[in-house]
Protein backbone atom coordinates (compact mmCIF):
# COMPACT_ATOMS: atom_id res chain seq x y z
CA UNK A 1 0.00 0.00 0.00
CA UNK A 2 2.91 2.45 0.49
CA UNK A 3 4.00 2.01 -3.12
CA UNK A 4 0.55 2.30 -4.71
CA UNK A 5 -2.24 3.90 -2.74
CA UNK A 6 -4.84 2.81 -5.30
CA UNK A 7 -4.08 -0.85 -4.74
CA UNK A 8 -6.31 -2.55 -2.20
CA UNK A 9 -4.66 -4.10 0.84
CA UNK A 10 -5.38 -7.82 1.23
CA UNK A 11 -4.96 -9.41 4.66
CA UNK A 12 -5.08 -13.11 5.49
CA UNK A 13 -5.46 -14.88 8.81
CA UNK A 14 -6.19 -18.51 9.69
CA UNK A 15 -9.19 -19.44 11.84
CA UNK A 16 -9.13 -22.77 13.68
CA UNK A 17 -12.61 -24.21 14.25
CA UNK A 18 -12.43 -27.18 16.59
CA UNK A 19 -15.36 -28.95 14.94
CA UNK A 20 -16.54 -29.95 11.47
CA UNK A 21 -20.29 -29.72 12.13
CA UNK A 22 -22.02 -27.93 9.27
CA UNK A 23 -24.14 -25.66 11.48
CA UNK A 24 -21.06 -24.07 13.06
CA UNK A 25 -19.20 -23.72 9.76
CA UNK A 26 -22.27 -22.14 8.12
CA UNK A 27 -22.71 -19.77 11.06
CA UNK A 28 -19.08 -18.68 10.72
CA UNK A 29 -19.56 -18.10 6.98
CA UNK A 30 -22.62 -15.94 7.67
CA UNK A 31 -20.69 -13.83 10.19
CA UNK A 32 -17.92 -13.25 7.69
CA UNK A 33 -20.36 -12.49 4.85
CA UNK A 34 -22.21 -9.74 6.73
CA UNK A 35 -19.04 -8.00 7.97
CA UNK A 36 -18.73 -4.85 5.88
CA UNK A 37 -17.04 -2.30 8.15
CA UNK A 38 -14.31 -2.54 10.79
CA UNK A 39 -12.28 -0.12 12.88
CA UNK A 40 -12.96 3.50 13.82
CA UNK A 41 -14.78 6.31 11.93
CA UNK A 42 -16.94 3.84 10.03
CA UNK A 43 -19.70 6.45 9.55
CA UNK A 44 -17.18 8.71 7.83
CA UNK A 45 -16.28 6.29 5.10
CA UNK A 46 -13.39 4.48 6.76
CA UNK A 47 -12.99 0.77 7.38
CA UNK A 48 -14.85 -0.61 4.34
CA UNK A 49 -13.88 -4.25 3.85
CA UNK A 50 -14.94 -7.32 1.92
CA UNK A 51 -14.39 -10.60 3.77
CA UNK A 52 -14.12 -13.93 1.96
CA UNK A 53 -14.09 -17.35 3.60
CA UNK A 54 -11.82 -20.10 2.20
CA UNK A 55 -12.59 -23.48 3.71
CA UNK A 56 -9.64 -25.83 4.17
CA UNK A 57 -10.07 -29.00 6.22
CA UNK A 58 -7.24 -29.66 8.67
CA UNK A 59 -7.07 -33.10 10.20
CA UNK A 60 -4.49 -32.32 12.88
CA UNK A 61 -2.32 -29.48 14.10
CA UNK A 62 1.38 -30.28 13.97
CA UNK A 63 4.33 -28.44 15.46
CA UNK A 64 7.58 -28.34 13.50
CA UNK A 65 10.24 -30.39 15.30
CA UNK A 66 12.47 -31.54 12.44
CA UNK A 67 16.13 -32.08 13.23
CA UNK A 68 17.45 -32.21 9.66
CA UNK A 69 17.32 -29.85 6.71
CA UNK A 70 16.80 -30.68 3.06
CA UNK A 71 19.57 -28.24 2.14
CA UNK A 72 22.24 -30.66 3.34
CA UNK A 73 24.62 -30.64 6.27
CA UNK A 74 24.03 -28.02 8.94
CA UNK A 75 26.80 -25.93 10.46
CA UNK A 76 26.93 -23.95 13.69
CA UNK A 77 28.72 -20.61 13.63
CA UNK A 78 29.71 -19.31 17.07
CA UNK A 79 30.78 -15.70 17.51
CA UNK A 80 31.49 -13.32 20.38
CA UNK A 81 31.13 -9.56 20.71
CA UNK A 82 32.50 -7.03 23.19
CA UNK A 83 30.19 -4.44 24.78
CA UNK A 84 32.02 -1.17 24.13
CA UNK A 85 29.38 0.86 25.94
CA UNK A 86 26.38 0.24 28.13
CA UNK A 87 23.35 -1.41 26.53
CA UNK A 88 19.77 -0.84 27.60
CA UNK A 89 17.26 -3.47 26.48
CA UNK A 90 13.51 -2.90 26.88
CA UNK A 91 11.28 -5.74 28.07
CA UNK A 92 7.52 -6.13 28.43
CA UNK A 93 7.68 -7.03 32.11
CA UNK A 94 11.30 -6.94 33.28
CA UNK A 95 14.66 -5.81 32.05
CA UNK A 96 16.40 -8.31 29.81
CA UNK A 97 20.05 -9.14 30.35
CA UNK A 98 20.51 -11.06 27.11
CA UNK A 99 20.30 -9.52 23.65
CA UNK A 100 17.30 -11.14 21.89
CA UNK A 101 17.66 -12.82 18.53
CA UNK A 102 15.17 -10.38 17.05
CA UNK A 103 17.69 -7.59 17.60
CA UNK A 104 20.47 -9.71 16.06
CA UNK A 105 18.33 -10.46 13.00
CA UNK A 106 17.53 -6.76 12.62
CA UNK A 107 21.22 -5.80 12.70
CA UNK A 108 22.25 -8.56 10.26
CA UNK A 109 19.38 -7.95 7.84
CA UNK A 110 20.32 -4.25 7.70
CA UNK A 111 23.83 -5.23 6.58
CA UNK A 112 22.37 -7.54 3.91
CA UNK A 113 20.00 -4.89 2.53
CA UNK A 114 22.81 -2.35 2.20
CA UNK A 115 24.34 -4.50 -0.54
CA UNK A 116 21.25 -5.86 -2.30
CA UNK A 117 17.49 -6.05 -2.20
CA UNK A 118 15.51 -8.72 -0.37
CA UNK A 119 15.50 -11.91 -2.41
CA UNK A 120 15.01 -15.63 -1.88
CA UNK A 121 18.26 -15.92 0.05
CA UNK A 122 17.08 -13.10 2.33
CA UNK A 123 13.97 -15.12 3.17
CA UNK A 124 16.10 -18.20 3.89
CA UNK A 125 18.38 -16.23 6.18
CA UNK A 126 15.85 -14.27 8.21
CA UNK A 127 12.25 -15.30 7.63
CA UNK A 128 11.38 -18.92 6.97
CA UNK A 129 13.32 -20.67 9.75
CA UNK A 130 15.98 -22.41 7.67
CA UNK A 131 18.61 -20.38 9.54
CA UNK A 132 18.38 -20.20 13.34
CA UNK A 133 19.83 -17.15 15.06
CA UNK A 134 20.30 -17.39 18.79
CA UNK A 135 20.13 -14.64 21.38
CA UNK A 136 23.42 -13.17 22.60
CA UNK A 137 24.22 -14.33 26.14
CA UNK A 138 27.23 -13.73 28.43
CA UNK A 139 30.45 -15.64 27.80
CA UNK A 140 31.67 -17.51 30.90
CA UNK A 141 34.96 -19.39 31.00
CA UNK A 142 35.27 -18.77 27.23
CA UNK A 143 31.95 -20.58 26.63
CA UNK A 144 28.63 -19.18 25.45
CA UNK A 145 26.18 -19.56 28.31
CA UNK A 146 22.50 -20.46 28.58
CA UNK A 147 19.96 -19.37 31.23
CA UNK A 148 20.28 -21.30 34.49
CA UNK A 149 17.77 -24.20 34.62
CA UNK A 150 15.06 -23.90 37.24
CA UNK A 151 16.22 -27.05 39.02
CA UNK A 152 19.41 -25.19 40.05
CA UNK A 153 18.61 -23.17 43.18
CA UNK A 154 20.43 -21.13 45.78
CA UNK A 155 19.65 -21.76 49.46
CA UNK A 156 19.17 -18.40 51.15
CA UNK A 157 19.56 -19.79 54.68
CA UNK A 158 22.59 -21.96 53.88
CA UNK A 159 25.13 -19.23 53.09
CA UNK A 160 24.17 -19.15 49.43
CA UNK A 161 24.83 -22.82 48.71
CA UNK A 162 23.79 -23.87 45.19
CA UNK A 163 22.11 -27.26 44.75
CA UNK A 164 20.46 -29.42 42.10
CA UNK A 165 16.95 -30.00 43.44
CA UNK A 166 16.35 -33.06 41.25
CA UNK A 167 19.34 -35.01 42.57
CA UNK A 168 19.49 -33.50 46.06
CA UNK A 169 18.95 -36.17 48.71
CA UNK A 170 16.13 -35.69 51.22
CA UNK A 171 13.77 -32.75 51.66
CA UNK A 172 15.67 -30.70 54.25
CA UNK A 173 16.76 -28.22 51.59
CA UNK A 174 13.13 -27.08 51.20
CA UNK A 175 13.32 -25.47 54.66
CA UNK A 176 16.34 -23.32 53.70
CA UNK A 177 14.43 -20.91 51.44
CA UNK A 178 15.50 -22.13 47.97
CA UNK A 179 15.41 -19.47 45.27
CA UNK A 180 15.64 -19.96 41.51
CA UNK A 181 18.56 -18.13 39.91
CA UNK A 182 16.50 -16.13 37.48
CA UNK A 183 18.54 -13.67 35.44
CA UNK A 184 21.71 -15.78 35.81
CA UNK A 185 23.54 -17.77 33.14
CA UNK A 186 25.47 -21.03 33.31
CA UNK A 187 28.04 -23.06 31.39
CA UNK A 188 29.19 -26.63 32.02
CA UNK A 189 32.70 -27.79 31.14
CA UNK A 190 33.96 -31.19 30.06
CA UNK A 191 34.49 -32.20 33.71
CA UNK A 192 30.81 -31.58 34.51
CA UNK A 193 31.64 -28.51 36.55
CA UNK A 194 29.11 -25.69 36.20
CA UNK A 195 29.90 -21.97 36.42
CA UNK A 196 27.18 -19.42 37.09
CA UNK A 197 27.22 -15.66 36.68
CA UNK A 198 24.86 -12.71 36.23
CA UNK A 199 25.49 -9.56 34.14
CA UNK A 200 26.15 -6.40 36.10
CA UNK A 201 23.37 -3.86 35.67
CA UNK A 202 23.71 -0.11 36.15
CA UNK A 203 20.78 2.17 36.97
CA UNK A 204 20.93 5.74 35.72
CA UNK A 205 18.65 8.41 37.15
CA UNK A 206 17.62 11.06 34.63
CA UNK A 207 16.59 14.35 36.24
CA UNK A 208 15.43 17.73 34.99
CA UNK A 209 17.47 20.93 35.38
CA UNK A 210 15.63 21.58 38.63
CA UNK A 211 16.52 18.21 40.12
CA UNK A 212 13.10 16.67 39.53
CA UNK A 213 13.30 12.95 38.75
CA UNK A 214 12.08 12.19 35.23
CA UNK A 215 12.81 8.45 34.82
CA UNK A 216 15.35 5.73 35.52
CA UNK A 217 17.07 3.58 32.94
CA UNK A 218 18.72 0.21 33.57
CA UNK A 219 21.57 -0.85 31.32
CA UNK A 220 24.06 -3.71 31.02
CA UNK A 221 27.55 -2.57 31.97
CA UNK A 222 30.21 -2.15 29.29
CA UNK A 223 33.29 -4.35 28.98
CA UNK A 224 31.60 -7.76 29.11
CA UNK A 225 31.82 -10.40 26.38
CA UNK A 226 28.60 -11.78 24.90
CA UNK A 227 28.22 -14.60 22.39
CA UNK A 228 25.71 -16.31 20.16
CA UNK A 229 25.33 -18.98 17.50
CA UNK A 230 23.86 -19.34 14.03
CA UNK A 231 22.68 -22.75 12.82
CA UNK A 232 22.38 -22.80 9.05
CA UNK A 233 22.78 -24.98 5.94
CA UNK A 234 26.42 -25.27 4.92
CA UNK A 235 25.79 -23.37 1.68
CA UNK A 236 24.91 -20.21 3.67
CA UNK A 237 28.13 -20.27 5.71
CA UNK A 238 30.10 -17.71 3.71
CA UNK A 239 27.19 -15.27 3.53
CA UNK A 240 26.60 -15.41 7.29
CA UNK A 241 30.31 -14.99 8.07
CA UNK A 242 30.37 -11.91 5.87
CA UNK A 243 27.34 -10.47 7.67
CA UNK A 244 28.92 -11.04 11.09
CA UNK A 245 32.24 -9.48 10.14
CA UNK A 246 30.66 -6.44 8.45
CA UNK A 247 27.95 -5.82 11.02
CA UNK A 248 28.12 -2.65 13.11
CA UNK A 249 26.66 -4.19 16.24
CA UNK A 250 24.28 -1.74 17.93
CA UNK A 251 21.45 -3.05 20.07
CA UNK A 252 18.76 -1.69 22.33
CA UNK A 253 17.63 1.86 22.98
CA UNK A 254 19.42 5.18 22.43
CA UNK A 255 21.58 3.90 19.58
CA UNK A 256 22.48 7.44 18.52
CA UNK A 257 23.94 8.52 21.87
CA UNK A 258 25.95 6.90 24.62
CA UNK A 259 24.46 3.40 24.58
CA UNK A 260 24.54 0.19 22.53
CA UNK A 261 27.95 0.21 20.81
CA UNK A 262 29.59 -3.24 20.36
CA UNK A 263 32.24 -4.86 18.18
CA UNK A 264 33.28 -8.35 17.13
CA UNK A 265 35.58 -9.79 19.80
CA UNK A 266 37.27 -12.62 17.88
CA UNK A 267 36.90 -14.54 14.63
CA UNK A 268 33.77 -16.73 14.42
CA UNK A 269 34.14 -20.50 14.81
CA UNK A 270 32.43 -22.86 12.35
CA UNK A 271 31.65 -26.49 13.18
CA UNK A 272 29.43 -29.18 11.70
CA UNK A 273 26.28 -30.00 13.64
CA UNK A 274 26.02 -33.64 14.63
CA UNK A 275 22.71 -34.98 15.87
CA UNK A 276 23.93 -36.77 18.96
CA UNK A 277 21.77 -39.41 20.65
CA UNK A 278 21.71 -40.35 24.31
CA UNK A 279 20.98 -43.89 25.43
CA UNK A 280 17.84 -44.45 27.47
CA UNK A 281 15.87 -47.36 28.80
CA UNK A 282 12.06 -47.46 28.68
CA UNK A 283 10.71 -46.02 31.92
CA UNK A 284 13.88 -44.01 32.70
CA UNK A 285 13.46 -40.45 33.97
CA UNK A 286 14.07 -37.88 31.25
CA UNK A 287 14.07 -34.10 31.70
CA UNK A 288 13.49 -31.56 28.95
CA UNK A 289 15.34 -28.33 29.82
CA UNK A 290 14.57 -25.20 27.77
CA UNK A 291 17.78 -23.49 26.66
CA UNK A 292 15.71 -20.74 25.04
CA UNK A 293 12.14 -19.49 25.22
CA UNK A 294 9.51 -21.83 23.78
CA UNK A 295 6.43 -20.63 21.86
CA UNK A 296 3.80 -23.35 21.42
CA UNK A 297 0.82 -22.22 19.35
CA UNK A 298 -1.53 -25.07 18.41
CA UNK A 299 -4.69 -23.76 16.75
CA UNK A 300 -3.05 -20.34 16.55
CA UNK A 301 -3.19 -19.71 20.32
CA UNK A 302 -0.18 -19.74 22.63
CA UNK A 303 -0.29 -22.21 25.52
CA UNK A 304 1.80 -22.04 28.68
CA UNK A 305 -0.03 -24.19 31.25
CA UNK A 306 1.99 -27.21 32.33
CA UNK A 307 -0.54 -29.93 31.50
CA UNK A 308 -1.15 -28.75 27.93
CA UNK A 309 2.55 -28.18 27.26
CA UNK A 310 3.55 -31.60 28.57
CA UNK A 311 0.82 -33.34 26.59
CA UNK A 312 1.97 -31.66 23.40
CA UNK A 313 5.69 -32.36 24.01
CA UNK A 314 4.98 -36.00 24.94
CA UNK A 315 3.10 -36.51 21.69
CA UNK A 316 5.80 -34.80 19.61
CA UNK A 317 8.77 -36.73 21.02
CA UNK A 318 7.10 -40.05 22.02
CA UNK A 319 7.59 -39.62 25.75
CA UNK A 320 5.52 -40.71 28.74
CA UNK A 321 4.01 -37.90 30.78
CA UNK A 322 4.79 -37.87 34.51
CA UNK A 323 2.82 -35.75 36.97
CA UNK A 324 4.86 -35.87 40.17
CA UNK A 325 5.53 -32.21 40.90
CA UNK A 326 9.14 -32.16 39.60
CA UNK A 327 8.26 -29.79 36.77
CA UNK A 328 9.51 -26.28 37.33
CA UNK A 329 8.41 -23.85 34.67
CA UNK A 330 7.54 -20.19 34.21
CA UNK A 331 6.42 -17.96 31.38
CA UNK A 332 6.64 -14.31 30.38
CA UNK A 333 5.44 -11.96 27.67
CA UNK A 334 7.56 -10.97 24.70
CA UNK A 335 6.94 -8.18 22.24
CA UNK A 336 8.86 -5.88 19.97
CA UNK A 337 8.67 -2.90 17.66
CA UNK A 338 8.43 -2.92 13.87
CA UNK A 339 10.65 0.00 12.84
CA UNK A 340 9.61 0.04 9.19
CA UNK A 341 5.90 0.29 9.95
CA UNK A 342 6.33 2.17 13.25
CA UNK A 343 4.09 -0.35 15.02
CA UNK A 344 4.32 -2.51 18.10
CA UNK A 345 4.60 -6.23 17.43
CA UNK A 346 1.86 -8.39 18.99
CA UNK A 347 2.69 -9.48 22.52
CA UNK A 348 2.95 -13.21 23.01
CA UNK A 349 3.06 -15.43 26.07
CA UNK A 350 5.98 -17.88 25.88
CA UNK A 351 7.50 -20.43 28.24
CA UNK A 352 10.65 -18.97 29.72
CA UNK A 353 14.12 -20.39 29.13
CA UNK A 354 15.27 -22.53 32.06
CA UNK A 355 11.93 -24.27 32.52
CA UNK A 356 12.12 -28.02 33.20
CA UNK A 357 9.61 -30.77 32.34
CA UNK A 358 9.75 -34.32 33.66
CA UNK A 359 8.98 -37.33 31.42
CA UNK A 360 9.83 -41.01 31.14
CA UNK A 361 11.49 -42.52 28.09
CA UNK A 362 9.64 -45.00 25.86
CA UNK A 363 12.53 -45.81 23.47
CA UNK A 364 16.17 -46.86 23.77
CA UNK A 365 17.54 -43.52 22.54
CA UNK A 366 16.57 -39.89 22.13
CA UNK A 367 18.35 -36.88 20.54
CA UNK A 368 20.35 -34.82 23.02
CA UNK A 369 18.87 -31.60 21.60
CA UNK A 370 15.40 -31.02 20.19
CA UNK A 371 13.63 -28.17 18.43
CA UNK A 372 9.96 -27.43 19.00
CA UNK A 373 7.39 -24.71 18.65
CA UNK A 374 7.44 -21.53 16.59
CA UNK A 375 9.98 -18.82 15.65
CA UNK A 376 12.95 -21.11 15.10
CA UNK A 377 14.69 -18.36 13.14
CA UNK A 378 14.69 -16.29 16.35
CA UNK A 379 16.30 -19.03 18.41
CA UNK A 380 13.07 -20.14 20.09
CA UNK A 381 12.33 -23.74 21.00
CA UNK A 382 15.80 -25.17 21.71
CA UNK A 383 15.51 -28.00 24.23
CA UNK A 384 18.25 -29.96 25.97
CA UNK A 385 17.46 -33.56 26.93
CA UNK A 386 19.11 -34.96 30.06
CA UNK A 387 18.65 -38.03 32.17
CA UNK A 388 18.87 -38.22 35.93
CA UNK A 389 22.12 -40.17 35.54
CA UNK A 390 23.67 -37.17 33.73
CA UNK A 391 22.36 -34.69 36.29
CA UNK A 392 23.93 -36.67 39.13
CA UNK A 393 27.33 -35.88 37.59
CA UNK A 394 26.56 -32.15 37.34
CA UNK A 395 26.44 -31.24 41.02
CA UNK A 396 29.44 -28.91 41.30
CA UNK A 397 28.32 -25.30 40.99
CA UNK A 398 30.53 -22.25 41.31
CA UNK A 399 29.73 -18.56 40.99
CA UNK A 400 32.16 -16.55 38.88
CA UNK A 401 32.32 -13.42 36.76
CA UNK A 402 31.54 -12.91 33.09
CA UNK A 403 34.50 -12.82 30.72
CA UNK A 404 36.02 -9.40 30.14
CA UNK A 405 38.31 -8.25 27.37
CA UNK A 406 41.95 -9.16 27.96
CA UNK A 407 44.02 -5.98 27.84
CA UNK A 408 47.78 -6.26 27.41
CA UNK A 409 49.25 -2.85 28.07
CA UNK A 410 52.47 -1.83 26.38
CA UNK A 411 54.18 1.50 26.85
CA UNK A 412 52.20 3.22 24.08
CA UNK A 413 48.88 1.93 25.47
CA UNK A 414 49.72 3.23 28.95
CA UNK A 415 50.50 6.64 27.48
CA UNK A 416 47.17 6.70 25.67
CA UNK A 417 45.30 5.78 28.84
CA UNK A 418 47.16 8.45 30.79
CA UNK A 419 46.23 11.08 28.18
CA UNK A 420 42.62 9.88 28.23
CA UNK A 421 42.35 10.11 32.02
CA UNK A 422 43.99 13.54 32.14
CA UNK A 423 41.72 14.96 29.43
CA UNK A 424 38.61 13.55 31.13
CA UNK A 425 39.63 15.11 34.45
CA UNK A 426 40.57 18.34 32.66
CA UNK A 427 37.15 18.61 31.01
CA UNK A 428 35.44 18.16 34.36
CA UNK A 429 37.65 20.88 35.88
CA UNK A 430 36.89 23.27 32.99
CA UNK A 431 33.15 22.70 33.43
CA UNK A 432 33.51 23.33 37.16
CA UNK A 433 35.31 26.61 36.37
CA UNK A 434 32.41 27.64 34.10
CA UNK A 435 29.83 26.83 36.79
CA UNK A 436 31.67 28.84 39.47
CA UNK A 437 32.60 31.84 37.28
CA UNK A 438 30.81 35.04 38.34
CA UNK A 439 30.42 38.40 36.56
CA UNK A 440 30.99 41.70 38.33
CA UNK A 441 27.70 43.05 39.65
CA UNK A 442 28.30 46.54 38.25
CA UNK A 443 28.82 45.24 34.70
CA UNK A 444 26.03 45.65 32.17
CA UNK A 445 24.27 42.56 30.79
CA UNK A 446 26.28 40.87 28.08
CA UNK A 447 24.74 39.86 24.70
CA UNK A 448 24.94 36.13 25.39
CA UNK A 449 23.02 35.12 22.25
CA UNK A 450 25.34 37.04 19.98
CA UNK A 451 28.41 35.74 21.80
CA UNK A 452 27.29 32.15 21.37
CA UNK A 453 27.00 32.65 17.60
CA UNK A 454 30.41 34.31 17.45
CA UNK A 455 31.94 31.58 19.59
CA UNK A 456 30.65 28.84 17.30
CA UNK A 457 32.14 30.56 14.22
CA UNK A 458 35.49 31.53 15.77
CA UNK A 459 38.66 29.66 14.86
CA UNK A 460 40.58 30.71 17.97
CA UNK A 461 40.49 33.19 20.84
CA UNK A 462 41.97 36.02 18.75
CA UNK A 463 39.35 35.48 16.07
CA UNK A 464 36.66 35.72 18.76
CA UNK A 465 38.07 39.03 20.00
CA UNK A 466 38.06 40.41 16.43
CA UNK A 467 34.43 39.44 16.01
CA UNK A 468 33.54 41.14 19.30
CA UNK A 469 35.45 44.25 18.21
CA UNK A 470 33.29 44.41 15.09
CA UNK A 471 30.15 45.08 17.13
CA UNK A 472 28.72 48.37 15.86
CA UNK A 473 29.03 51.43 18.13
CA UNK A 474 26.23 53.52 16.66
CA UNK A 475 24.68 54.07 20.07
CA UNK A 476 26.48 55.79 22.92
CA UNK A 477 26.13 52.86 25.28
CA UNK A 478 28.21 50.60 23.00
CA UNK A 479 31.12 53.03 23.10
CA UNK A 480 31.31 52.88 26.89
CA UNK A 481 33.30 50.28 28.75
CA UNK A 482 30.06 48.96 30.18
CA UNK A 483 28.43 48.75 26.74
CA UNK A 484 27.92 45.54 24.77
CA UNK A 485 31.35 45.58 23.13
CA UNK A 486 33.20 46.61 26.28
CA UNK A 487 31.31 44.13 28.48
CA UNK A 488 31.98 41.29 26.04
CA UNK A 489 35.71 42.00 25.78
CA UNK A 490 35.96 42.33 29.55
CA UNK A 491 34.24 38.97 29.94
CA UNK A 492 36.67 37.25 27.54
CA UNK A 493 39.74 38.72 29.25
CA UNK A 494 38.51 37.82 32.72
CA UNK A 495 37.36 34.35 31.63
CA UNK A 496 40.44 33.26 29.64
CA UNK A 497 43.13 35.67 30.86
CA UNK A 498 44.89 38.67 29.34
CA UNK A 499 47.13 36.70 26.93
CA UNK A 500 45.07 34.16 24.99
CA UNK A 501 43.79 31.01 26.68
CA UNK A 502 45.35 30.55 30.10
CA UNK A 503 44.86 26.82 30.67
CA UNK A 504 46.00 27.07 34.27
CA UNK A 505 43.13 29.49 34.95
CA UNK A 506 40.62 27.03 33.45
CA UNK A 507 41.79 24.16 35.70
CA UNK A 508 40.92 25.17 39.27
CA UNK A 509 42.01 22.83 42.06
CA UNK A 510 42.98 23.14 45.69
CA UNK A 511 46.47 21.67 45.39
CA UNK A 512 47.22 22.45 41.68
CA UNK A 513 48.28 18.82 41.15
CA UNK A 514 45.88 18.24 38.25
CA UNK A 515 46.98 21.45 36.51
CA UNK A 516 50.62 20.50 36.93
CA UNK A 517 50.05 16.99 35.49
CA UNK A 518 48.15 18.31 32.47
CA UNK A 519 50.64 21.09 31.72
CA UNK A 520 53.41 18.47 31.89
CA UNK A 521 51.67 16.23 29.32
CA UNK A 522 51.90 17.84 25.88
CA UNK A 523 49.21 15.62 24.29
CA UNK A 524 46.61 16.23 27.04
CA UNK A 525 47.44 19.94 27.04
CA UNK A 526 46.98 20.11 23.27
CA UNK A 527 43.60 18.37 23.41
CA UNK A 528 42.24 20.62 26.18
CA UNK A 529 43.45 23.79 24.46
CA UNK A 530 41.59 22.68 21.33
CA UNK A 531 38.42 22.51 23.45
CA UNK A 532 38.71 26.09 24.75
CA UNK A 533 35.14 26.89 23.65
CA UNK A 534 33.51 24.31 25.95
CA UNK A 535 33.64 26.17 29.29
CA UNK A 536 32.57 29.54 27.84
CA UNK A 537 29.67 27.93 25.99
CA UNK A 538 28.52 26.31 29.25
CA UNK A 539 28.77 29.63 31.10
CA UNK A 540 26.76 31.48 28.43
CA UNK A 541 24.13 28.75 28.50
CA UNK A 542 23.74 28.99 32.30
CA UNK A 543 23.84 32.81 32.14
CA UNK A 544 20.99 32.90 29.61
CA UNK A 545 18.67 30.66 31.63
CA UNK A 546 19.63 32.50 34.81
CA UNK A 547 18.31 35.70 33.25
CA UNK A 548 15.08 33.95 32.28
CA UNK A 549 14.54 32.86 35.88
CA UNK A 550 15.02 36.44 37.10
CA UNK A 551 12.43 37.73 34.61
CA UNK A 552 9.87 35.21 35.84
Amino acid sequence: PLENYEKETILYAPIYLLTQEDKYVDFLKDCIRVTRHIGMNRNRGLGNVEMVFHHEETKSISVDCKMTEEAGDMVKISYMIELLSEITLPGCEEMMTMIPARSVIGAMSAVYLKEQEADEEFEDLFLNGKVRWSALTPVIQNRISTPVPNYVMKLKNAKGKIINTITEAGDNWKLLKPKTMEGCFMVTDENRGSYISAPEVNTRYHNSNHGIGLYTQDSIMAGMIYGGTVEAPAKEKDTILGLIKNCGFRFGRSKNVQYSSCCLYKDPVVETIKNEEIDTTPGEDVYLVLESDLALMPYGMSITDTDSVKALLADMFSLETVMDGLDNCSFHTIGGFQTMWQLQKPQLNVIKAGSVYHFRATNTSIPSHLMAGEYHQEGFGKIRVVTKHVLEKEMQYEECSIDQRDVTLDFAAKEKIEVLLLTMAGRDAMKRYAREFKLDKDKKDIPEGRLRVMLAESKDIEDLKKRIDSIKTSDVSSENESGRKGASLALIQKFYGENGVDLERLLPSDDKKLCKEILGNNEAKKILLSEWKVPLLQFLHAYHYGKQEVKR
